[in-house]
């Protein structure tokens, strides 16, 4: 009885999913404001996709009833084609020359099977840098990362963060200090991810870290205002100064108690 409270439960990531369709509709349709709405497709499609996977589990885990399981895979059958529409539209705003649409139409076709393939994903990338989408900006440095294009990498994390694109600030940081997990590792962020890249020469610059880590923090990366808060701390690349540490670390804390009650709202 409690694992099916929780199936019927779960109707409400589909009413959110519709919602946020409407509202992307309206957006698309009536307002022609194309950005807003590609944000609100995208939305609708996290929402049908949450139900498709949280279902899958339930079937495959759990006892329920026959006819439970076949009203259960007409349920996921409808999120399904509902996602599939949002994509579609996705692609249509992309078509438009919309770049949120991009960004968003690459993120879910990579849900799919039949997804993207990487230069597929690298052209649409490409096209939402050129309109001026610091997240493209920030994926093709990735790319060019990932490739070892280092000074194409570190041309497009510029971009990026000279369009409000925090983590690209940050990242620009980890590329000229040395060993920032180890720093991460011994202030215990709570926040941490592994870093797996490392300084981009053999002696760090920690002017050029520290510039681009206070850049970060003021863009609200909680990360970025950690490791500005360490700079101070030490004085790496800035004038050594304990209070500013102190406030850093403290923006810090509530950043990451902001981004942790947007979680669970």
């Amino acid at each position: 009885m409690e694992e099916n409270n929780k199936f019927w439960e779960n109707e409400l990531d589909f009413i959110k999913g519709e919602y946020l369709f409407k509202t992307a509709e309206i957006y698309h349709f009536a307002k022609n404001d194309y950005e807003v709405a590609a944000k609100y497709y995208k939305a609708s499609c996290s929402a049908f996709m949450t139900d498709n996977l949280w279902l899958f589990m339930i079937f495959t885990y759990n006892h329920i009833s026959p006819e439970d399981k076949k009203l259960g895979y007409d349920y996921l059958k409808l999120c399904y084609e509902k996602f599939k529409i949002s994509l579609e539209r996705l692609r249509a705003l992309s078509l438009a020359n919309c770049a949120e649409a991009m960004i968003a139409y690459a993120d879910h076709q990579a849900r799919l099977e039949e997804g993207l393939s990487s230069e597929e994903e690298f052209e649409l990338y490409k096209k939402a840098a050129e309109l001026g989408n610091a997240e493209a900006w920030y994926r093709l440095a990735t790319h060019y990362r990932d490739k070892k294009d280092l000074d194409k990498a570190v041309e497009c994390y510029q971009k990026a963060a000279e369009l409000g694109n925090g983590e690209a600030a940050f990242v620009l940081g980890t590329m000229y200090f040395e060993d920032v997990n180890h720093v991460l590792l011994s202030e215990y962020v709570s926040s941490y991810r592994f870093y797996r890249w490392g300084c981009l020469s053999e002696k760090p610059d920690y002017d050029v870290a520290a510039k681009w880590f206070l850049k970060a923090a003021e863009m609200g990366h909680e990360v970025g205002q950690r490791l500005i808060s360490y700079c101070y701390e030490t004085g790496r690349g800035v004038p050594k100064n304990k209070e500013l540490g102190d406030v850093w670390w403290k923006v810090a804390n509530m950043t990451s108690e902001y981004e942790e009650e947007l979680r669970h709202y």
